[in-house]
């Protein structure tokens, strides 16, 4: 009794139209019952010019909550079990208090929150340029850290060649801003810069694929010289040899052409070996003896 008591009092502000209609919301019986409970509070606030004028943190707090309330449940009402039968436009006036939600978001945290709901309306509506453009939006507000992982995650849920590069060339531009160390961020370029050369390469475009193949040889060489510094700063011989079979494997796919530099790294890997020592690198098996050949030949 008391509640229904409370939900026909008349509110005499914004936040508690809001609590009036989380009562009301609570004890609907159906959907439709819910979105009009709801419905009440932005009718409250624009039916007062100082409400719809207000621009505080308070009341953008209590209209986003709304907002987004609204469009969950006119998503819900397309759910098998909702009672209501499918209607597209459910989805489409879903969208209208999504975006609504997101002029009033106080924070990117809440952006983000509102871009996510409207990327996961316009999957359900099977719009993907639309999916694509939302979830884009959403990692634009991501702390700059973030982006590198964010772009390529996104780039392999699309089979479009021409957006997979558009991703991953965004991605591409946010590797150093990752709080990571330096030997990952290289990693990290050299995993980009294959998936875009094999996409470059399929399409004929040697310009793109001679400006990746020229980053790769760079951050391998930055790569090589990380792993490097590690060896020298590793006691653990097991360790060391197993730092020094990524310095193969980089020098392998990256640096094959430049024979200086081979021998450079063949020279340091004879310095450590032992007799006995064999070196298992990509079905290559490096000892002692066979380091010494290579070097004499």
């Amino acid at each position: 009794m008391r509640i229904n008591e409370r939900i026909k009092t008349k509110p005499v502000d914004l936040l508690q139209a809001y609590r009036v209609a989380n009562s009301a919301a609570d004890m609907a019986s159906n959907l439709d019952e819910k979105i009009k409970a709801y419905d009440a509070v932005i009718n409250f606030c624009f039916s007062s010019q100082d409400c719809l004028m207000d621009d505080s943190t308070k009341r953008n707090m209590v209209m986003y909550w709304t907002y987004n309330n609204i469009g969950d449940a006119l998503v819900s009402k397309n759910t098998k079990d909702s009672g209501f039968p499918f209607d597209s436009a459910n989805y489409t006036a879903a969208l209208k208090y999504y975006e609504a939600s997101f002029q009033v978001a106080r924070d990117d945290a809440e952006k983000m929150n509102a871009l996510q709901r409207m990327a996961d309306t316009y999957k359900k509506m099977g719009n993907n340029a639309k999916w694509l453009a939302a979830k884009e939006q959403i990692i634009e507000h991501m702390d700059d850290s973030y982006k590198r992982r964010a772009y390529a995650e996104l780039a392999e849920k699309t089979d479009d060649g021409e957006i997979y590069a558009s991703l991953y060339e965004k991605a591409l531009n946010y590797v150093t801003k990752e709080e990571v160390s330096v030997l990952a961020k290289c990693q990290n370029t050299l995993e980009i810069c294959d998936k875009l050369k094999a996409v470059y390469r399929a399409a004929g475009d040697k310009g793109n694929l001679k400006r990746l193949s020229d980053l790769s040889d760079k951050t391998a060489f930055v790569a090589i010289n990380a792993l490097a510094e590690r060896i020298d700063n590793e006691y653990d011989r097991n360790k060391r040899l197993a730092l020094f079979a990524q310095i193969l494997e980089l020098e392998e796919k990256y640096l094959g052409k430049d024979a200086e530099y081979r021998l450079h790294i063949y020279r340091q890997l004879e310095k450590l070996l032992e007799e006995g020592d064999v070196l298992n690198v990509n079905g290559t098996k490096y000892s002692k003896d066979k380091i010494h050949q290579m070097l004499k030949n």
